[in-house]
């Protein structure tokens, strides 16, 4: 049986599945809410995570959720590494205040120990954790959440800072976005 993941990676790769492939994302935005829990559960109750996960699987179980079983904080995760204040809330995913503003700062500033820094000892943890389970049951885990440079660096600089600096800086900002990178 073709499973729902391998019609999409088979549309991906330019093959023709068996049938046409539905993806549909699935993340903290709008998981809690169609759960009817709290945003904060949703993100410290592992068992009420997988729960929740589990069931769009059976419900509908011919959609490729996008990216699936994933551990995520909202947007915080790798901007709360670089030293973002991240702020909770009970009904949405939690908000991130931008570090340092000057692009010249990030361009050379030390990279963070995925270790050990902010909430990607905790996300790292809990996917390890994650995966033993679902490998267990055979689902596993399809996709990792990552975000690119750009994203990142509009977190921890600002938006502003960043598109500005685009036009103003881009040397600068190439460092920068290749110093996130790494």
């Amino acid at each position: 049986m073709t499973t729902p993941w391998q019609r999409l990676k088979q549309a991906a790769a330019l093959q023709e599945p068996d049938q046409v492939p539905l993806a549909l994302i699935v993340d903290s935005p709008w998981l809690p809410g169609y759960a009817g829990i709290n945003t904060l559960d949703f993100f410290l109750d592992p068992d009420l995570w997988y729960k929740i996960h589990r069931e769009l699987l059976d419900r509908w179980p011919n959609v490729a959720w996008i990216p699936g079983f994933w551990v995520e904080y909202g947007m915080a995760s790798e901007p709360s590494a670089f030293g973002a204040r991240i702020h909770w809330h009970d009904d949405r995913p939690p908000s991130v205040e931008p570090v340092v503003e000057d692009p010249r700062h990030w361009a050379d500033a030390p990279l963070p120990n995925v270790l050990e820094d902010g909430l990607m000892p905790l996300v790292l943890r809990l996917t390890g954790r994650a995966e033993a389970r679902l490998n267990a049951e055979g689902l596993g885990i399809n996709m990792v959440a990552a975000r690119g440079p750009m994203v990142t660096a509009g977190w921890i600089m600002g938006l502003t800072s960043l598109m500005t600096g685009l036009v103003e800086q881009p040397a600068v900002i190439q460092r920068c976005l290749e110093n996130i990178t790494t």
